[in-house]
């Protein structure tokens, strides 16, 4: 299994409405791209303050998998929008 781990962090000018709809589209990918078996996002809990806003985590059954994803027309249009609203991003890919 490979899981994927996404850290964001929004511009500081980022409207309320434009994160919003990001959210939105990011909770509508599992449904669009069939080979992501778990999938998880939110909003940074204030419990410790930390770099990031916001934060995604995704399952697939292989590394195939996970490349069909980053492939798909649904997850590159959504990563296409992100230029405008991101400031910075991580991410990690690993066995599980």
């Amino acid at each position: 299994m490979i899981k994927h781990v996404v850290l964001l962090r929004f511009k500081t000018d980022a409207s309320k409405q434009s994160i919003e709809e990001f959210v939105a589209e990011v909770s509508e990918l599992k449904a669009k791209i069939d080979v992501v078996q778990h999938f998880d996002h939110g909003a940074a809990a204030t419990i410790n303050t930390g770099k990031f806003d916001y934060g995604v985590v995704a399952e697939f059954a292989s590394a195939e998998d996970y490349s069909r994803y980053i492939e798909h027309p649904a997850h590159l249009a959504l990563a296409g929008k992100m230029g405008g609203l991101i400031d910075d991003a991580a991410s990690l890919q690993f066995d599980c």
